[in-house]
């Protein structure tokens, strides 16, 4: 039987009834499960950031029942910063919050030289939030002293995924003018990863695109370089974890008033048996506390184990290179050896080098070795350094 006009104008207004609950009773869910979870991630801001020593606050301010008013203070010494926004519910969450420039410190960035500057700050979900994703984007802005410019600061953004296991920096570039000194980054990256289940087992690389020296005697160019950092856990000690650092820097081509010094230097270090009590105290080493740091270093080095290798050291130009590796360890003998090895073809193109090398070769630091100079050193007990047995 055929539909008539009427029960075809029911049917469909009874679909958009229908669909209009079903997407008011998403939202309603959506808003829930938004309030759940935002005071799951408050308290653990606010833990966390106790736990540094500053005060990160994640609040609501009004709510609808479609949107909530949303605000996060972050406050540390001489530094009072509050982004607020709101956050809506419909075809998933969204958050959008920008820095209040009339509150706390960013009341005082124009007066302070800062001008132009403005964020954004956005949280993006589906239906729920486990499939959660932030950034955070700043415009370029400028840095003034008496309206002359210091710097111009790139386009700036860093986004991830919600439980921090992943999360992208990317700074468009930077210009810096002070006292005739002139300094020009190119684009700088930056991944940050971590297990989920443990944040320290994590690793960040840094890409840096270029930078330029010009001005006050400097003329200087560096070329593509990298440099990473994996943090391990690797036991426990006295209740307290014991991590591994494994750090790796390539610096790309090394240019000085248009003479080349290296084309690329590669480093590798590993720090073995580092207590996290000594990881953290460096981290947050402070003139008034540095001392203590100091000398609780030289207890991890001499009694628990600390022990750095060097295992990759090299500036290549061309084919030649030249390397010095090694590893400072207590051993009860001495506190670390080394080895020099410079290519002779690595002087003849860098011959800035000659008369040093010519100096410690009459000296008997270096031997000749075919192609090559060599040198063996290693560390007395007394920290004094020796090379082919000569002190240097």
């Amino acid at each position: 039987m055929a539909m008539t006009s009427a029960a075809r104008w029911g049917l469909t207004a009874g679909c958009l009834v229908l669909l209009g609950g079903a997407c008011g009773g998403a939202v309603v869910w959506q808003a829930h499960t938004f309030d759940a979870v935002f005071a799951d991630l408050s308290k653990k801001l606010s833990d966390e950031s106790h736990r540094q020593g500053v005060l990160l606050i994640a609040e609501e301010t009004g709510r609808r029942w479609n949107a909530r008013d949303i605000a996060v203070r972050f406050h540390a010494d001489n530094v009072d910063l509050r982004w607020s926004g709101q956050a809506t519910f419909g075809l998933g969450t969204k958050a959008v919050l920008t820095l209040d420039t009339d509150y706390g410190t960013a009341a005082m960035f124009e007066s302070a030289g800062i001008s132009g500057y403005q964020d954004r700050l956005t949280l993006r979900s589906g239906w729920g939030l486990s499939d959660a994703e932030w950034s955070w984007e700043a415009v370029p802005f400028r840095v003034l002293n008496h309206e002359t410019v210091l710097a111009d600061v790139g386009a700036m953004k860093i986004d991830g995924a919600t439980d921090m296991t992943t999360v992208r920096f990317h700074l468009t570039g930077v210009t810096i003018a002070d006292n005739g000194l002139r300094i020009v980054s190119g684009p700088v990256k930056a991944t940050f990863t971590a297990q989920e289940d443990n944040l320290r087992n994590s690793s960040v690389k840094w890409t840096l695109d270029s930078l330029k020296m010009q001005g006050n005697g400097v003329n200087a160019e560096l070329g593509l370089s990298s440099l990473s950092v994996e943090t391990t856990v690797t036991g426990k000690k006295e209740e307290d974890d014991v991590l591994r650092l494994d750090y790796a820097m390539n610096l790309g081509s090394l240019l000085e008033d248009g003479e080349r010094l290296w084309d690329a230097w590669n480093l590798r270090v590993e720090v073995h048996e580092v207590p996290e009590v000594l990881f953290n105290a460096l981290a947050d080493m402070t003139p008034e506390n540095g001392f203590g740091t100091l000398v609780y270093l030289q207890y991890a080095f001499h009694r628990e184990g600390l022990k750095i290798r060097i295992p990759v050291n090299e500036w290549c130009l061309g084919d030649a290179k030249v390397s010095v590796t090694g590893q400072l360890v207590d051993d009860g003998e001495g506190l670390g050896r080394f080895e020099v090895v410079i290519d002779k073809a690595f002087v003849d193109k860098a011959p800035q080098l000659r008369p040093d090398t010519d100096a410690w070769l009459r000296e008997g630091l270096l031997l000749n070795d075919k192609d090559r100079l060599l040198g063996h050193g290693y560390i007395d007990p007394q920290a004094r350094f020796y090379l082919n047995g000569k002190p240097l």
